[in-house]
């Protein structure tokens, strides 16, 4: 079964400051049926991407169950696939796993996620 998802997670686990009275946080990318489609097609790396959405699902919450088990918050945070694209053009790299679990990270950190969760709040 591919790993990337998994190395994905623990990526972006440690990349989070922990604070002591918090638990630590990762952010995990998360795909919508068309959004999975969309990425398969353009993935550098389709061999480490699961072969179909609903396997993706799957793995995808199994890791989050684990990771929240072991005391982890988990963020899903959505991923629009061409946003990504051009991402990965303005920093010359290709769109593969370690390019994807730093765009996740750089979507928290900017508060670009923070800022699209108040807005469907408030519809």
């Amino acid at each position: 079964m591919p790993s990337t998802f998994r190395q994905q997670a623990e990526s972006n686990q440690t990349t989070r400051k922990q604070n002591k009275q918090r638990s630590p946080v990762a952010g995990v990318a998360w795909y919508s049926a068309n959004q999975w489609e969309q990425l398969c097609e353009v993935a550098a790396d389709p061999e480490q991407l699961e072969k179909t959405y609903q396997k993706w699902l799957v793995v995808a919450e199994q890791v989050c169950q684990k990771m929240e088990a072991s005391g982890i918050a988990i963020v899903k945070v959505p991923v629009e696939v061409q946003k990504l694209i051009d991402w990965c053009r303005e920093r010359n790299v290709p769109v593969d796993g370690k390019a994807r679990a730093q765009y996740v990270v750089e979507l928290m950190r900017s508060g670009a996620l923070s800022n699209a969760n108040e807005a469907s709040e408030n519809r």
